[in-house]
């Protein structure tokens, strides 16, 4: 289960649209406990991907970055976030092959670069791919 503020939750979908007509990109901070993550802080990341409007990547500069900033925080990396352009909320075969047990992978639909539907996906009930499954959203 992902929770998180309605502002947070307004700032990456905002990120999203800003970033359109590309797939943005983002990480979030928070504390987790067991499956449930709290996030509190959104960081967008630069999308290295080569077919930015399709795809995303996070730079390995990148990553490093942002677990510097979580530590210095005293957070936990929760999650990565990307939007879909123009396409359905769903995990892809490629999204699925990024992901790592113990995070969330929120997926927000951009149509015509407005902000629609947001989905998490998560490993639930054990670390295969076939259990990327979605996770509950609940807005605090």
């Amino acid at each position: 289960m992902l929770i998180l503020s309605e502002k947070l939750l307004s700032l990456i979908r905002r990120h999203s649209e800003y970033a359109f007509p590309e797939e943005g990109t983002g990480v979030l901070f928070g504390r987790s406990a067991m499956d449930i993550r709290i996030a509190t802080e959104f960081f967008p990341i630069k999308n290295s991907a080569l077919n930015r409007q399709t795809e995303f990547a996070i730079s390995e500069k990148d990553l490093l970055e942002v677990e510097k900033k979580a530590a210095v925080k005293g957070l936990d990396v929760l999650g990565f976030c990307h939007s879909h352009v123009n396409f359905e909320v769903v995990a892809s075969e490629k999204d699925k092959s990024f992901a790592v047990p113990g995070l969330s992978y929120p997926i927000v639909q951009v149509l015509n670069g407005k902000a629609a539907v947001i989905k998490s996906y998560a490993f639930i009930g054990g670390f295969e791919k076939n259990n990327f499954s979605e996770e509950e959203i609940v807005c605090q």
